[in-house]
């Protein structure tokens, strides 16, 4: 009898363990702070377990569309990217200067989607990219319509993306011969997540430049990019499509996946996080010297920034980065200050301890027009985000005087 005794005990410590080890897991992965290695991400019986206790109902849903849509997920970081899943069936996976790195595939079309979720009384978003298909679209539309209420249906949004032959987000008119190339390299923020072709701010950088007789803007940002990949596609692209510059769209997430760590400047592997990245757009720097081409870093202002005014964001970021730029004569252009001023921010949420409850409709807004300039529950560029980026940006390059 004590033997049974004991070794039910051990089968219920040893069950109680494996317990509590499977809970950290998931809270880790969920908040980012490890990563699915691919070999179980893979797996169809961990996606159904995963989700199951995760996810909600019409979640599970989309993720049975996601695993019915998607072959072969690949993980962006193990490709010095950012923590991405990436289909084959949206990307191909070259190796480009002996490195294997990633790029759209040609002429593919994307469906891009941000859907509410609603719980109880509170509500969030999920984002998916999905192979375009007008079957799927309609059965996302049709799913999400007819379990959302009509106030948070404002939150619910559908966006096309087509590439090039090359790979590269099209512009809504093609490339102007008379005119020199200008490549934007970049991740998402680049790209244009969740905003259509017509509404990226390299098209609308396209029009300006345009009628100004200036230069054509070619949009080589892709979703899960970071800084060596975007030195990848500069050294591959540089002379077949005869670029003239590169504006290099820097995000935070180069340096660490994490928003808190790079704005708050406190963690002790930051300094050669940022040591590794510097060292990229030092190669980048002098790659385009040697290919005679002006180069521009310019960073990403994140909506994380503007929520956490009582970090010192932008010294531990714009700041820092743009210290280096100008010890090594790299052109940069910082628009921190220049969204800055017009964002209009709700200070009564502002001043709440949950932050969670900022990212909504009409807290961050421009002031005359009242208009967001980030997407609600993200912190992408909405479509007339993208036009005060390209207007400010466009202001600062011509402040610059930078001759082609």
């Amino acid at each position: 009898m004590k033997k049974i005794v004991f070794y039910l005990s051990l089968v219920l410590i040893n069950l109680t363990g494996l317990f509590i080890v499977l809970l950290i897991y998931f809270i880790l992965i969920n908040l980012n702070i490890i990563y699915t290695p691919k070999i179980i991400s893979n797996n169809k019986l961990y996606r159904k377990i995963h989700s199951a206790l995760i996810f909600s109902k019409k979640e599970q849903i989309l993720m049975k569309i996601m695993d019915e849509s998607y072959i072969d997920f690949y993980p962006a970081l193990e490709l010095g990217g950012d923590y991405e899943h990436l289909s084959r069936k949206l990307f191909d996976f070259p190796t480009i200067s002996g490195e294997k790195t990633f790029i759209h595939k040609p002429n593919i079309k994307k469906l891009m989607t941000i859907i509410p979720i609603e719980e109880g009384r509170n509500i969030r978003c999920i984002n998916f990219s999905l192979p375009y298909d007008q079957k799927l679209k309609n059965l996302i539309y049709d799913m999400v319509v007819n379990s959302t209420t009509e106030e948070n249906l404002k939150y619910f949004q559908f966006a096309a993306a087509e590439f090039d032959d090359n790979g590269f987000r099209r512009n809504s008119l093609p490339s102007n011969k008379n005119f020199p190339n200008i490549l934007f390299a970049g991740d998402s923020y680049t790209e244009g997540l969740y905003v259509n072709d017509n509404e990226t701010f390299v098209d609308r950088m396209r029009e300006i430049m345009d009628n100004e007789k200036y230069a054509y803007p070619v949009n080589a940002g892709s979703n899960g990019y970071g800084t060596i990949n975007e030195f990848l596609i500069i050294k591959e692209y540089a002379a077949k499509l005869n670029i003239k510059a590169v504006i290099l769209i820097h995000c935070f997430n180069d340096i660490i996946n994490s928003q808190e760590v790079v704005f708050k400047g406190n963690h002790p592997d930051l300094n050669k996080a940022w040591d590794k990245n510097l060292s990229i757009l030092i190669s980048i720097d002098e790659f385009c010297k040697s290919s005679k081409m002006k180069f521009i870093v310019a960073p990403y202002p994140n909506l994380f920034q503007y929520i956490n005014p009582d970090i010192e964001s932008k010294k531990n970021y714009q700041s820092r980065l743009g210290d280096f730029c100008e010890k090594k004569s790299i052109v940069f252009i910082d628009i921190y200050d220049d969204i800055k001023e017009r964002l209009k921010i709700n200070g009564e949420k502002l001043n709440k301890k949950n932050k969670e409850t900022i990212l909504y409709e009409n807290d961050f807004y421009e002031e005359k027009l009242g208009e967001n300039i980030y997407i609600p529950f993200d912190d992408h560029l909405s479509a007339y985000g993208h036009k005060v980026f390209a207007d400010i940006l466009w202001e600062k390059i011509k402040e610059l005087n930078f001759k082609l």
